[in-house]
């Protein structure tokens, strides 16, 4: 279900509880098709065939060099900070090992350089998944652990552990990851509009919004 509202002279599409700018054009017939012909996919599997139809497969994977130049090297310094970090603080005893994980999955989220728009609307959602990713991860292997035979492989019982993990954390930041978008979506409109004053509403407000 979609409506559009206009906020500061700006008009929005509001899909999926997630305000989406309307571009208008200002050049009229020269505007390429794609800013003339807006598409309104119905659902996941919609959008996909209507890209295939349209853009063709390799879409897809258009920008996919780009994103291993960024993610390669981010998601190296990410697991080597966080096995450093948890190493340093079970080895200097500064908290428990029950707890370890999620303090150093916090602390290395924290240190990830990130945007403008993610330093004043991401951080109600990144550092807490990354928190209970950690915590559970290592919670469901130790307990796979305890199950499994010792000459038995680890990779299956870090397959297993990494999905339930990765399943728990989006379960419960989920609610916190839409705030962040609709925060960020709102960044950029009012840095579009060239608004000087950037001001998003706070977590909790948003959420009252939301569930309003």
């Amino acid at each position: 279900m979609h409506s559009s509202v206009a906020l500061h002279r700006q008009c929005l599409l509001y899909y999926n509880d997630v305000p989406e700018p309307l571009y208008l054009c200002p050049n009229g017939a020269h505007c390429p098709t794609w800013f003339q012909d807006p598409t309104c996919f119905t659902g996941t599997m919609d959008a996909f065939v209507n890209i295939v139809r349209h853009k063709g497969t390799r879409t897809f994977w258009r920008s996919l060099p780009v994103t291993l130049v960024m993610t390669v090297p981010a998601t190296t310094i990410y697991f080597t900070a966080y096995h450093q970090i948890k190493s340093f603080l079970c080895g200097r005893s500064l908290t428990s090992d029950l707890f370890a994980p999620m303090v150093a999955g916090t602390l290395t989220c924290l240190g990830q350089p990130r945007g403008a728009h993610e330093d004043k609307a991401a951080g109600s959602a990144h550092a807490p998944f990354s928190a209970l990713y950690w915590f559970s991860y290592e919670l469901v292997k130790s307990w796979l652990n305890g199950l499994m035979p010792k000459d038995q492989s680890s990779v299956g019982m870090s397959f297993v552990a990494g999905g339930i993990s990765g399943k728990v954390a989006t379960v419960l930041t989920l609610p916190f990851d839409l705030v962040k978008t609709q925060g960020q979506v709102t960044l950029g409109a009012m840095e579009a509009m060239r608004v000087k004053s950037l001001h998003v509403d706070s977590t909790w407000l948003l959420l009252r919004r939301i569930r309003a």
